[in-house]
């Protein structure tokens, strides 16, 4: 790995009211993250992926990708992490129902007194 995931989260967690946004997503180590979690997903294709992070709110131009390299701009991070949360919402409110059901069963079930 190009740089430790727990340093990150680290030094998030240390500086969130130091260090601004543009500053946390310009930064190489967040680079160097966001590429690990491309390279980890990207591993059975065997490429090198690296991901070019850039802040630039006047100029919000879309991604661009090539084989080996991802080009995230601020804008695209965050409708990024808008379509994720919007995700999650629609899955946990799809399945979520069911799974709760079925957990309570098996709760019943394994909470029956034995005679």
């Amino acid at each position: 790995m190009r740089t430790s995931h727990i340093k990150i989260r680290k030094r998030i967690e240390d500086e969130k009211s130091l260090i601004t946004d543009e500053e946390l997503f310009a930064s190489n180590a967040f680079s160097a993250y966001l590429t690990d979690i491309a390279e980890a997903v990207s591993k059975r294709y065997r490429r090198r992926i690296r991901v070019h992070t850039y802040w630039d709110p006047e100029n919000a131009m879309e991604a661009a990708a090539t084989n080996d390299h991802i080009n995230i701009n601020d804008l695209d991070f965050f409708k990024l992490m808008n379509r994720v949360s919007q995700y999650i919402a629609a899955w946990e409110a799809a399945v979520g129902p069911a799974l709760k059901k079925r957990a309570e069963l098996r709760w019943k079930k394994r909470s029956k007194p034995v005679k």
